[in-house]
C-alpha cells in the first residue's frame, strides 16, 4: 500500500473516531461542557456525582450511590461554582438524574430542599429516574406549591432534555449556541425509495457491565452510531476509545479489501 493510501486511511480513521462527539447533546444538538473536576466526583464514601451544561442555560447532574447530608452540600457548592464561573449569575434549568441513586438519608433530603429553594436563578428543575416514594414527594410538593418554580418528571433523558428546553422558551431564555441536529434531518432507512446504507457491527465494539453498557455500529464505512444504557463512569471512557480504534481499523482494512 503505498503512502497516499496509508495518509487517506489514517484520515479516515480519524474522521470516524471522531464522529460522534460527547461533546453534543443527542436530543437538542447543544454542546455539552465537562471537565474533569465535573466528572465521577466522589463527595462520600458512598455517593458519586457527575455535574455538566447543556448549552448555556441548562444544568445537568447525575448522582449515584447513598446521599448523606455533607454529600449534598458538597454538591451544591460544586454547582454554584459552576454557575457562577459558567452561567455569570444567569437564569438556568436544573436537570438531574436520579436512576442510579440507591437512597439518601433524612438529613440529606433536608438539606437538598433547603439548598434548591434557596437557588434564586432556577426558572425550573426537570427530575427523572425518581424512585416511587421520591416521585410521590415531588408530586405532593407541586400539589401543594411547593417549588417557586416550575418542576416536571421525566421518564428519560431525552424527554428530561425536551422539557428543559420548553421551560427555558417559556422564560424566553437562549438555551445556548445554535442547535446541531436541528439542521439536519432523520433518515428513514424503512423507506424504499432511500438508497441502502451498510452497517456493519461486530460483537468486540460493545461491552456489557452491571451499570452500563455500549455497543458500537459503522453506518456506510464512515459514520460510528454508539447505543449506550446506564451510568457511564472515568473508568468506562479508555474501553470506549478501544473499541472505537478497533472498528475504525476494521473499516479501514475493509475498504483495503475491497480495493485489492
Amino acid at each position: 500500500m503505498d503512502r497516499n493510501m496509508e495518509k487517506a486511511d489514517e484520515n479516515r480513521r480519524e474522521a470516524l473516531t471522531e464522529s460522534t462527539p460527547s461533546n453534543v447533546c443527542p436530543v437538542s444538538g447543544l454542546h455539552i461542557l465537562r471537565k474533569p473536576e465535573w466528572t465521577d466526583i466522589g463527595f462520600g464514601t458512598d455517593y458519586r456525582a457527575n455535574v455538566s451544561m447543556i448549552g448555556k442555560s441548562i444544568l445537568f447532574s447525575r448522582s449515584k450511590g447513598r446521599a448523606k447530608r455533607q454529600d449534598v452540600e458538597n454538591l451544591f457548592e460544586l454547582n454554584s461554582s459552576i454557575l457562577a464561573e459558567e452561567m455569570k449569575g444567569n437564569p438556568y434549568v436544573y436537570i438531574e438524574d436520579f436512576s442510579n441513586l440507591k437512597g439518601a438519608s433524612l438529613r440529606a433530603r433536608k438539606k437538598y430542599i433547603d439548598n434548591i429553594k434557596k437557588r434564586e436563578q432556577i426558572r425550573g428543575v426537570v427530575y427523572y429516574g425518581l424512585s416511587p416514594l421520591l416521585k410521590m414527594s415531588v408530586k405532593l410538593g407541586k400539589h401543594i406549591n411547593f417549588f417557586k418554580f416550575d418542576v416536571k418528571i421525566a421518564d428519560d433523558y431525552s424527554q428530561a432534555v425536551r422539557l428543559a428546553l420548553d421551560m427555558l422558551q417559556d422564560c424566553e431564555i437562549k438555551p445556548g449556541d445554535s442547535s446541531v441536529i436541528a439542521k439536519s434531518r432523520l433518515v428513514n432507512f424503512s423507506e424504499k425509495k432511500s438508497r441502502h446504507h451498510d452497517i456493519v457491527s461486530d460483537p468486540a465494539w460493545g461491552f456489557k457491565l452491571d451499570d452500563y453498557s455500549v455497543k458500537l455500529d459503522v453506518i456506510d464505512g464512515r459514520i460510528i452510531h454508539s447505543l449506550s444504557t446506564g451510568y457511564m463512569e472515568e473508568k468506562h471512557i479508555e474501553p470506549i476509545k478501544t473499541m472505537r480504534r478497533k472498528a475504525c481499523d476494521a473499516m479501514c482494512q475493509r475498504r483495503v479489501s475491497s480495493i485489492l
